[in-house]
């Protein structure tokens, strides 16, 4: 099978080179994996790269990418060549924006450690998630639903985000919000972005004062997953033709069952399962793994 390996350089990168792919091809060969030919494709001169191999991709291959290119801050990706995304369904705490809004709360409320904790432990895969959100959502009773006004209006996207999305909503591809947070952010955020659904938990509200309750069912990692193959069905198109990306365990359902599911930022657990990671620069650097240019990404 053939693939597209793309490089990209970060904020905190030294400018990339021909030595860079060099050493990369030199990899790849350890690894049983041949360089198709050794022109680079320059997507970003000094930026960003693509070089076509083939074979069976590894993730003892990709652990021996990661290191050799970590000291220089670069980012990789292997692609399918055939991939062309039809469908985007993105996380948004800790991936579309930079935000873990329970957290966010409990800091607010005085009780942020308790709520972190919980957080930290859900996302890393340590505790049921359903049972994670009723955990932090009860420890918020009685709060002042103004508390989440004023933090929704605060809210900012993480670097690149929105011109990811805009880049692949310019290009016909169906963008999906799927947050184990609350509709009460991802509606702002989905309508800042313009995705075309969104889907959360709904926060359980008496008149001016949180419940300490979510209304059920919880919207968790196989709502995401749901929501893909649901979306993918609508939109007559296999799971092969969609990609994903999210930080946490919660997400590894739906990035697992994608054509191609990134990790941004990831937690050890998604950054031990998945190929394909944003871990030292934004969002912009997939766009350039799907082959777009800098000339051609969105402006914002």
């Amino acid at each position: 099978m053939s693939h597209i390996l793309t490089l990209v350089t970060s904020d905190l990168s030294p400018k990339l080179t021909a030595d860079h792919f060099d050493d990369v091809k030199s990899l790849c060969t350890q690894h049983n994996i041949q360089t198709i030919d050794n022109q680079i494709k320059w997507l970003d001169e000094g930026k960003s790269g693509q070089i076509r191999v083939s074979g069976n991709t590894s993730m003892v291959l990709i652990e021996s990418l990661r290191g050799a290119l970590e000291e220089h801050k670069i980012d990789f990706f292997i692609l399918s060549e055939a991939f062309k995304p039809e469908l985007l369904v993105a996380d948004m705490e800790s991936t579309i924006i930079p935000n873990e809004m329970l957290d966010d709360l409990g800091e607010f409320l005085r009780i942020g450690q308790q709520i972190k904790t919980i957080t930290d432990r859900a996302m890393n895969g340590e505790i049921d998630f359903y049972q994670s959100v009723r955990q932090r959502i009860a420890l918020l009773k009685g709060a002042k639903t103004q508390v989440l006004s004023d933090m929704r209006d605060a809210l900012k996207p993480n670097p690149g985000a929105k011109k990811f999305v805009r880049t692949l909503k310019d290009n016909g591809v169906t963008c999906v919000l799927a947050t184990g947070g609350f509709t009460y952010f991802s509606e702002y955020i989905a309508q800042m972005f313009g995705f075309d659904e969104h889907h959360a938990n709904e926060l359980g509200i008496d008149n001016t004062r949180l419940t300490g309750k979510v209304i059920d069912p919880i919207f968790g990692p196989e709502g995401k997953l749901e929501v893909m193959q649901a979306k993918a069905k609508e939109l007559g198109i296999e799971l092969h033709q969609c990609m994903s990306i999210g930080d946490g365990s919660n997400d590894l359902p739906m990035n697992e069952a994608s054509g191609f599911g990134i990790g941004y930022h990831p937690k050890p657990i998604v950054k031990k399962r998945l190929k394909n990671c944003i871990i030292h620069g934004d969002f912009t650097t997939v766009l350039y793994a799907l082959g777009f240019s800098k000339d051609t990404f969105v402006k914002t």
